[in-house]
């Protein structure tokens, strides 16, 4: 797990959101965003701030909590600072060849001064031996020393973190947003406004998303100046990765700005689902191999709640339910049609009549609810139980179970 999936986490078990966790810490909401992605890391009082708040360790929120070892409420200094180190290092990726040549002089120039002053102070601790004739005024001399290194070591990591994101981070202000919203066509708009950290001539900024189904990318203008700002168009789907490619000086660099598993569904009828399994027994046959399934009558509901999405700037649209159908199948052959009844409060009471069926092993049972909106989109509640034998007797199991599956009209 990365330090950006484990804010997240943490994020999420307190029920906040980004914007809320950006206030407690006294950051941007686009800050918070970048950490969750890996983007960028926090600096080291941001770190301790929420680590304070969540009330975990330094070590835990960085990952180098044993396996299986709960995190403490204190913030006790950290003992492996090449640990440390090596995490900011793996997390810090330098996109360009400047800024490599810059994180090698960096490296080099901590190593020689950590070599001085470690050197300095064996020296001194050499001396303080020599010249001590009482041997516990030596020993908190050194560990007063040791104490000493551990902090000049603390400096230097931070100035080589600090470095690292300052060459890491090519954006110094982003905005983005989802807009102008074609249900019918199944595409949005992303707005988005960038101000590069430094801005060069002839420099060129690319949106590039990705649906996990196809990638487009579309070049930003920058007629204001130093500030690139553009709208790209892209299918919707639950699975949407954006990225800046800023290319300067004849190299490309590029950062994620966002991902995002939400963006057809926010478009979508808001639907759950309360039909459970009902009660189910089952008995062995006259013929050797048959069983009965027997599914007893009952009620259950299903509950919608509409969607209302801007448009433009003057325009909205509802989505709204059009029909909410139920069937109950014994393999691929149709049992009965099950009632839906609106009881116009947002909510369908849904009624199953008692059946019993001869099954054999591996016939399935399936019940499914389909809610289509008023452009022709499905969101589907399916169960599939299966009839298992082990020679001896017959018993159900649940072979699929899907909730909220979409389905698109072609």
């Amino acid at each position: 797990m990365t330090i950006g999936e484990r804010i997240a986490l943490l994020r999420k078990g307190k029920n906040l959101s980004q914007e809320a966790l950006s206030d407690i810490i006294g950051v941007s909401r686009q800050s918070i965003s970048k950490w969750e992605i890996d983007g960028a890391l926090p600096e080291m009082e941001k770190l301790i701030a929420m680590c304070k708040y969540f009330g975990v360790t330094i070590n835990y929120l960085l990952g180098l909590e044993l396996e299986g070892e709960q995190p403490q409420n204190d913030l006790p200094l950290n003992e492996n600072l090449d640990l440390i180190l090596k995490k900011y290092t793996d997390e810090s990726k330098v996109s360009n060849e400047k800024a490599r040549v810059r994180s090698k002089k960096v490296f080099r120039r901590t190593v020689t001064i950590s070599v001085v002053i470690i050197l300095c102070l064996s020296i001194s601790l050499m001396s303080l031996f020599q010249e001590s004739s009482n041997l516990k005024n030596s020993m908190n001399n050194m560990n007063n020393m040791i104490y000493q290194l551990e902090d000049s070591i603390d400096g230097i990591a931070d100035r080589v973190r600090h470095e690292l994101e300052q060459q890491n981070d090519v954006i110094n202000k982003r905005s983005g947003r989802y807009d102008n919203f074609d249900i019918p066509n199944n595409t949005c708009e992303y707005i988005v406004e960038i101000v590069p950290k430094e801005y060069v001539k002839d420099m060129t900024i690319e949106i590039e998303i990705d649906n996990g189904e196809t990638v487009v990318r579309e070049k930003l203008f920058n007629d204001t100046g130093e500030v690139f700002s553009g709208a790209v168009k892209f299918t919707m789907t639950n699975s949407v990765s954006i990225s800046a490619i800023i290319t300067k000086n004849g190299l490309s660099i590029t950062e994620q700005i966002e991902r995002n598993n939400n963006v057809l569904n926010r478009t979508m009828l808001d639907v759950s689902f309360n039909t459970g399994i009902g009660s189910l027994s089952y008995g062995v046959g006259k013929d050797v191999g048959i069983c009965e399934f027997y599914r007893e009558g009952r009620d259950g509901s299903i509950y919608t709640l509409n969607s209302t999405y801007l448009v433009d700037d003057i325009t909205t649209t509802i989505v709204t339910v059009e029909s909410v159908e139920g069937t109950v199948y014994h393999n691929d052959k149709l049992i009965q049609n099950v009632e839906c009844v609106d009881n116009k409060t947002g909510s369908y009471e849904i009624i199953v009549d008692g059946y019993k069926l001869n099954c054999k092993a591996g016939d399935t049972i399936t019940e499914k609810y389909v809610v289509t909106d008023n452009f022709g989109r499905k969101t589907i509640w399916e169960n599939i139980l299966e009839v298992v034998s082990d020679g001896d007797g017959f018993d159900i199991q649940s072979l699929d179970f899907i909730n909220q599956r979409i389905e698109l009209p072609n």
